[in-house]
């Protein structure tokens, strides 16, 4: 068995990339909009998709509004269709590829997501990831807020059994990732395309496809260590 035997995965701008999920929700609404205004699908998707490019997050579909001539009203109705649509979303190779790798190397893996349980849940179903991990636990169900509260990462351990040496957190996030785990006594990766961000993470990659290299790396530091 690894001696790092534990490998866990963010899932949001880890795993996969968010904007993908925020676009299958803008197509969803952008045919609820043809259906409930008379307004064609591709023009809403395509106001939609420009404010997301150019703008805050939240006034998205205030913007597409606009843009369209139609009220607000039916907004927060939207946001709520957004939650609840099944997301339109593909694994990447990359992100397949590391877990074949782990798995090699005799890795367990999991999933450790903040989020809406239910929105994240159809993400996870959509992307197939719940046969190609260990474990998927939900932090916003263990701890309000979920990460970086040091229950979430207990979580993890007790949903594998157990570990062999400390977890790995592989994330995008230095406060709920990186710093969360750290406190709770594991290791930690940041996924993170800044090379001058500040970080106390035991390694820093460019990419996901870095991160097999980086675990085993942060390993023979473990096993000098100890």
């Amino acid at each position: 068995m690894a001696s790092l035997d534990a490998i866990v995965f963010d899932l949001d701008d880890t795993l996969h990339a968010e904007r993908r999920f925020v676009l299958s929700g803008l197509s969803h609404v952008a045919r609820l909009v043809e259906e409930e205004c008379g307004i064609a699908a591709s023009r809403a998707f395509a106001a939609a998709s420009l404010a997301f490019r150019r703008g805050p997050r939240r006034d998205v579909l205030q913007a597409m509004c606009r843009s369209c001539g139609i009220g607000t009203d039916r907004v927060p109705a939207w946001v709520d269709a957004i939650r609840a649509h099944e997301p339109s979303l593909r694994l990447s190779h990359a992100a397949s590829d590391v877990f074949q790798t782990l798995r090699a190397d005799g890795r367990r893996l999991a999933v450790l997501t903040n989020g809406i349980v239910d929105v994240q849940r159809r993400k996870v179903a959509a992307l197939g990831l719940a046969p190609l991990v260990d474990a998927v636990v939900y932090a916003d169900a263990i701890a309000p807020g979920g990460k970086p509260d040091r229950r979430c990462f207990d979580a993890v351990v007790d949903a594998l059994g157990g570990v062999a040496g400390p977890p790995v957190m592989v994330g995008n996030a230095v406060v709920e990732d990186v710093q969360g785990a750290g406190e709770a006594g594991w290791r930690t990766v940041l996924v993170s395309r800044t090379s001058d961000v500040f970080t106390d993470a035991d390694v820093v990659v460019g990419h996901l496809g870095d991160v097999p290299a980086a675990v085993r790396r942060l390993e023979r530091r473990f096993a000098r260590a100890c």
